[in-house]
C-alpha cells in the first residue's frame, strides 16, 4: 500500500513548508464567503460525512471500534473540545459488490469502511466558525487513529484517510500485506455464508471457490472487481433566516428545494464544469473518477433522486455517466433538510485538511456565484443543465487554468497556489496513463489486472503504482 503519511515531493524538492501558505490562503477565502452568504442571504449551516477506510480490523470487529470511537467523543476530555461538532460515528457501505446485483455486497476482509459525521448546526456563526470545523474534522480523524492504533497495539492497524486505495479489487486481494490469498478467500466465505437474499448456486458457487481468479475474473465471476464506494468527504449545506430553511420549498413540491437552491446547485454545477481541480485536488482522486466507478460523479447535474431519512430512492447505476454531483436531501424537519455535494475525495492522508480546506472554500465560491447570478427560475430548468465532467487530473488542472471563473472566485493567489500544488501532485500522472491502458485491456478480455501486468513486466509502471 502507498504511504499517504510521506511529505508531498517532486523531483527531489519538498513542497511541504508552502502548505501553510496554502491553508492560510485557503482558509481566507473559506471566511470571506462565509461572511458574504450569512450578510447577503442567512446562517450558514455546513456539515460534513468523512468517509475512511480502517485497514488491520475484521468486519466481525467493527462494534469494537464503532463503540471506541464513540465513546471517545461523548465523553470528556474529547467531549468538551469536539462534541459539539460531533454527531454520530457508523458504518456505510459494504465495499466488495456482487455483479449481478450492485446495491448488495459484502466487507472486503481486513478493512472495514466507516464514516464521521460532522453535526452542520454551530455554537458561534462568526466568519471564521467553518475554518474552525475544517480544522475539528482533521484533529478527530488524528484522534481516532491514535486510538485505534492504542487499541489494537501489536497489530498493524491504521486509517486511511485519502482516496480509495482500491481500484482494482482483485489485484489489492492478491498483492495484499495485510493477509495470505486464503486467508482472503475464507473471510470471503464466511460473510457470504450469513448473507441473505442472495441465490443458493452463487452461494455455492462461491463456496466451491479454490482461489480469488474464480471469484473476479471471467464472465460468471460473482464480485465486481471494481468495487463501488470510494472514501471522501460530503459536504452539506443549508441557509436559514431566524428559524426558516431558506433551501426549503413549502409550496406543492417540498422536496424539489427553493430558487435559492436551485441557483445555489447551478453555481456549483458551472463551476464543476470549468474544472473538478478544486474539488478534487490531489492526483489519487482520479483513481475514482476516472475509472468508471459506481459511485463517482459522471456528470455536471443534479440528482432527481431523493434522499429521506437514511434510504436514497435509486438503484445503484451501471455507468459513471449517470451519476450526479448534487441532491437535496429532504428530512422531514424543518431545518435538516439540505444540499448534499458529492464530488470526490478531497480529504487526502497528512496534508488531508489542505484538500478540504480548498473543497470547502470553492463550494461556498460557487454558490455565492450561483446565487447571485439568479439565472435559474424554475426546477424543471435546474433538471435540464447536464455538462461534462474533467476525467483526467490533466484535463481539470489545463481547466482551471483556463477558467476566468475561479480565477475571479478564488482570488489570484488561492488560485496560483493550487496550479502550483497541482504541479507538484503531477508526479504519479505517467503510471495513471498507463493505468487506463491496464483497464481498457480488462475490458477487452475481463482478465487483465494490475496483478497480470506485475506478473508480465516485475519492474514495469505496476510495481511503481503499487509502490506509489
Amino acid at each position: 500500500m502507498r504511504d499517504y503519511t510521506k511529505d508531498i515531493t517532486y523531483k527531489g524538492v519538498d513542497y511541504t513548508p508552502a502548505i501553510p501558505g496554502l491553508i492560510e490562503s485557503a482558509e481566507a477565502i473559506l471566511k470571506e464567503y462565509t461572511q458574504k452568504i450569512q450578510d447577503e442571504y442567512g446562517r450558514l449551516n455546513v456539515g460534513s460525512e468523512y468517509e475512511f477506510f480502517v485497514f488491520g480490523v475484521e468486519p466481525e470487529e467493527e462494534k469494537e471500534v464503532l463503540d471506541l470511537i464513540n465513546h471517545t467523543f461523548t465523553t470528556d476530555p474529547y467531549k468538551n473540545q469536539y462534541g459539539h461538532y460531533f454527531k454520530r460515528f457508523y458504518t456505510e457501505f459494504p465495499l466488495l459488490r456482487f455483479n449481478h446485483n450492485k446495491s448488495q455486497g459484502i466487507h472486503i476482509p481486513g478493512v472495514i469502511k466507516l464514516e464521521l459525521v460532522i453535526d452542520h448546526l454551530a455554537l458561534d456563526y462568526g466568519p471564521g466558525h467553518l475554518v474552525q470545523k475544517a480544522r475539528a474534522l482533521h484533529e478527530m480523524m488524528d484522534i481516532i487513529d491514535e486510538k485505534l492504533k492504542r487499541n489494537f497495539n501489536g497489530r498493524n492497524v491504521y486509517i486511511h484517510a485519502g482516496p480509495r486505495p482500491i481500484p482494482d479489487i482483485y489485484s489489492y486481494l492478491k498483492l495484499s500485506p495485510h493477509k495470505s490469498e486464503q486467508a482472503v478467500l475464507d473471510g470471503i466465505k464466511r460473510q457470504v455464508e450469513k448473507l441473505k437474499g442472495i441465490s443458493p448456486d452463487l452461494k455455492n458457487q462461491i463456496a466451491k471457490a479454490t482461489c480469488l481468479e474464480d471469484l473476479f475474473l471471467g464472465e460468471l465471476a460473482p464480485f465486481d472487481m471494481l468495487g463501488a464506494a470510494g472514501d471522501g468527504v460530503d459536504f452539506n449545506a443549508t441557509i436559514m433566516s431566524g428559524t426558516e430553511n431558506l433551501f426549503n420549498n413549502d409550496g406543492d413540491f417540498p422536496d424539489i428545494g427553493s430558487r435559492l437552491f436551485w441557483n445555489a446547485t447551478q453555481g456549483i454545477l458551472e463551476a464543476t464544469h470549468a474544472s473538478m481541480l478544486p474539488f478534487a485536488s490531489h492526483i489519487d482522486s482520479w483513481e475514482r473518477i476516472g475509472h468508471g466507478e459506481l459511485s463517482a460523479p459522471g456528470s455536471a447535474q443534479i440528482s432527481q433522486l431523493k434522499k429521506t431519512g437514511s434510504i436514497i430512492k435509486k438503484t445503484w447505476k451501471e455507468k459513471a455517466s449517470d451519476g450526479a454531483i448534487v441532491r437535496f436531501d429532504d428530512f422531514g424537519a424543518h431545518d435538516d433538510n439540505h444540499m448534499e455535494v458529492r464530488h470526490a475525495d478531497p480529504g487526502h492522508g497528512r496534508h488531508g485538511q489542505v484538500h478540504s480546506l480548498i473543497y470547502w472554500a470553492a463550494t461556498l465560491a460557487a454558490m455565492y456565484h450561483g446565487m447571485q447570478a439568479d439565472k435559474v427560475q424554475s426546477h424543471e430548468q435546474l433538471l435540464g443543465y447536464k455538462e461534462s465532467l474533467d476525467q483526467s487530473f490533466g484535463a481539470a488542472v489545463a481547466g482551471f487554468d483556463d477558467s476566468r471563473m475561479w480565477y475571479e472566485m478564488l482570488r489570484p493567489d488561492l488560485h496560483d497556489k493550487i496550479l502550483q500544488m497541482a504541479a507538484f501532485n503531477a508526479r504519479p500522472e505517467n503510471r495513471y496513463k498507463w493505468l487506463q491502458k491496464a483497464f481498457a485491456e480488462k475490458t477487452k478480455n475481463g482478465k487483465y489486472t494490475i496483478f497480470h501486468a506485475l506478473r508480465d513486466d516485475p519492474h514495469g509502471p505496476a510495481l511503481d503504482y503499487i509502490n506509489g
